[in-house]
C-alpha cells in the first residue's frame, strides 16, 4: 500500500541519521529516539496512531485538521494490518538495538540472531526521569523532586554514564524554570552536570543538548546556546524536545515569528505536542496577537484538557475578558492539587481577589508553603502583599500592614543577593508606599524607573514594568501622573483596572473612571 507506514525505525543511542550502516530505506522515514532504550508515552501514542491509520483496512477516516485535533473513534483493524505493523516495529527495534549494542558496521542480508543485553539500572532511572521532564507544565513539585532523586540515583549507579549527567542537568534547570528552586546553587548544579556530560562524551547529542539548554539561559552564552540548538535540530530533526527548546530560546530573544516555526514543527510530528503549542501561544501573546494565542489554547483544550491548558486559558479569561464567572467555572475543572502549587494558587487567589472574596483568597494562599510566589502568569511576588490585600478588603488594616511589612522583609532579603533585580526593586517601592513610607517610597520609585529605562527586554515585559510604576505613583497619591502613565502604556484599559483591589486607590479619580467607561471590556469566548 503506497504511503502506508511499514518501518518504524527506533534509535536507542546517539546513532546519527548519516551512519553508513543504516539502510537507505530507513533514512527515508522519520526516526524515533528512545533515551535509555525504554518506550516513552509519546512513542506508545505514536504506535497507537499508526495502528489506527485510516489507510489500514477497516480503519476510520480522519479529518486532517491538525496534529492536535481529536482522534476519531477507534474501529477494529484487520489482523493482517496489526501483524504487519507489529513485525515492522519489532524488526525495527531489533535492528537498531543491534546497531547500538553489537557495534556492527554493516547489516548482512542474511538473517542474524540478535541478543539484546538487559537495560542497565542507570538507563532505566534516566528514562523515568525523562518521562517526568517531558511533562513540563503538567509536572508538580513532587514530580520534580522525584525526577531529581532518580537522576541522583542514576549518576551514583553509573557515574561514567554521560546521559545520566545530561538528564540531571535538564532536571536541575527545570527547578529554575518552574520556580521551585531559583537559587544560584541550582543554576551552578545545572552547569556542572552538563559540563560533566560533555567531558564524558563530547559528541553525545544528549550531552550537547543539556549544555545548550544551560547556555541559552545565560546572557554571556545565549548566542552559543542557540547555535548549538540549531546544530542539534539538524542532527535530530524529529526530536520534539530540541525543537521546542530552540523555539523557547528564540522567544527569549524576541524572535517570535521564527520561534513559532519550530513550535509548529514539533507539533506536526506524530502525536502532536501540547507543550510546543504552549510556546506558540506565548510567542503570539508577545506580539499582541492575543485572539490567536487564545485560539491555540482552545485547540489544545479540545484534545488535551489538562490543568496546564486550563490555567493558560484563565490568563485570557481574566486578563483579556475579565469574565470572573467563567474563571470560577474553569477553576472547578482543575484538580485541587494543582491549585496548591504556586502557578495554580496565583490564578485562584487572583480570581477570588477580583471577585472580592477575601476568605477564599486567604485559604488558597495559606496553603502555599512559600513566602514568595515565582510561577504566576497573572502575578508573582511576595505572598504577604496579596494576603495583605485580602485582609485590607476584610477591613483588618493592622493585619494588612503586618503582612506588607513581612513582605518587605522578604523582598529586601532577596535584594541582598539580587541587587539589580528590577522586579524586586519595584516590589520594594510599592510596599514602602503602601506602608506610608513616602520619602523612601519615592526614592525607591526613582531607582526603579531608572532601572526600567535602562533595562531593555521584551516589549510585553516593559509594559508590565511601566504599569507597575504607574501603580506605585497611584499609591503615593500622584494620581494624575498615574493615569497619564497608564494611558501611554495601554491603548485601552484591561480588566485588572476594573476588578483588582490594587487599583482601588484610583476608584475616585474622574479621569480614570471616564477612561474605563469609554472602553468596555471585550466579551469572553
Amino acid at each position: 500500500m503506497e504511503g502506508v507506514p511499514f518501518l518504524v525505525p527506533v534509535v536507542v543511542d546517539d546513532t546519527p541519521d548519516s551512519t553508513p550502516a543504516v539502510p537507505t530505506e530507513f533514512r527515508r522515514v522519520q526516526w524515533t529516539r528512545l533515551p535509555g532504550a525504554l518506550p516513552t508515552p509519546q512513542f506508545v501514542e505514536q504506535i497507537k496512531r499508526l495502528l489506527q491509520s485510516p489507510h489500514l483496512p477497516g480503519a476510520p477516516a480522519r479529518s486532517p485538521v491538525g496534529a492536535l485535533d481529536a482522534a476519531s473513534p477507534r474501529r477494529k483493524s484487520s489482523r493482517l494490518a496489526w501483524a504487519i505493523l507489529a513485525v515492522a516495529v519489532v524488526g525495527a527495534v531489533a535492528v537498531f538495538m543491534f546497531l547500538r549494542f553489537s557495534g556492527s558496521r554493516a547489516l548482512s542480508a542474511a538473517s542474524v540472531e540478535v541478543t539484546v543485553p538487559p537495560v542497565s539500572e542507570a538507563r532505566q532511572l534516566e528514562a523515568k526521569a525523562w518521562t517526568i521532564w517531558e511533562m513540563q507544565d503538567e509536572a508538580m513539585r513532587d514530580d520534580w523532586m522525584l525526577a531529581d532523586q532518580l537522576c541522583q540515583r542514576a549518576v551514583e549507579t553509573d557515574p561514567a554514564d554521560p546521559d545520566a549527567w545530561a538528564v540531571q542537568s535538564q532536571v536541575s534547570l527545570a527547578f529554575v524554570v518552574f520556580g521551585y528552586d531559583r537559587s544560584p546553587e541550582r543554576y551552578e548544579a545545572a552547569k556542572t552536570q552538563a559540563e560533566r556530560a560533555v567531558r564524558l562524551a563530547p559528541s553525545s547529542n544528549e550531552a550537547q543538548f543539556a549544555l545548550a539548554n544551560y547556555y541559552r539561559r545565560q546572557n554571556t552564552t545565549r548566542d552559543e546556546g542557540i547555535r548549538m540548538l540549531r546544530q542539534l535540530v539538524e542532527r535530530m530533526p524529529t526530536d520534539k524536545r530540541v525543537l521546542r527548546t530552540l523555539a523557547s530560546a528564540l522567544r527569549g530573544q524576541g524572535r517570535d515569528e521564527e520561534s513559532i516555526i519550530y513550535s509548529d514543527r514539533a507539533n506536526a510530528l506524530p502525536g502532536g505536542d501540547p507543550i510546543a503549542m504552549f510556546g506558540k501561544e506565548e510567542a503570539l501573546r508577545h506580539q499582541g496577537r492575543n485572539p490567536e494565542g487564545e485560539n491555540v489554547i482552545d485547540q489544545v483544550l479540545a484534545v488535551h484538557p489538562s490543568a496546564a491548558a486550563y490555567l493558560k486559558k484563565l490568563l485570557y479569561v481574566c486578563n483579556d475578558h475579565g469574565d470572573l464567572e467563567q474563571a470560577r467555572v474553569l477553576l472547578e475543572k482543575i484538580p485541587a492539587q494543582y491549585l496548591l502549587e504556586e502557578w495554580g494558587a496565583s490564578f485562584a487567589s487572583t480570581i477570588w481577589l477580583w471577585r472580592r472574596e477575601p476568605d477564599k483568597t486567604l485559604a488558597v494562599l495559606n496553603s502555599v508553603p512559600k513566602d514568595y510566589l515565582e510561577k504566576g502568569d497573572v502575578f508573582s511576588g511576595p505572598k504577604g502583599y496579596f494576603t495583605g490585600m485580602a485582609r485590607q478588603m476584610k477591613g483588618d488594616t493592622d493585619a494588612a500592614r503586618a503582612d506588607w511589612q513581612a513582605a518587605l522583609q522578604v523582598v529586601e532579603q532577596r535584594l541582598e543577593s539580587q541587587p539589580n533585580s528590577i522586579e524586586l526593586l519595584g516590589w520594594k517601592a510599592e510596599l514602602l508606599a503602601l506602608l506610608g513610607e513616602r520619602g523612601e517610597g519615592e526614592q525607591a520609585l526613582r531607582i526603579y524607573e531608572q532601572m526600567v529605562s535602562a533595562g531593555g527586554g521584551l516589549p510585553e515585559l516593559n509594559r508590565g514594568r511601566r504599569t507597575k510604576a504607574a501603580l506605585i505613583k497611584a499609591v503615593l497619591g500622584r494620581q494624575d501622573e498615574s493615569v497619564d502613565g497608564l494611558m501611554q502604556v495601554h491603548p485601552q484599559p484591561w480588566p485588572a483596572l476594573r476588578y483588582s483591589p490594587d487599583w482601588d486607590c484610583l476608584r475616585g479619580n474622574p479621569r480614570f473612571q471616564a477612561w474605563l467607561k469609554a472602553n468596555p471590556p471585550a466579551e469572553s469566548k
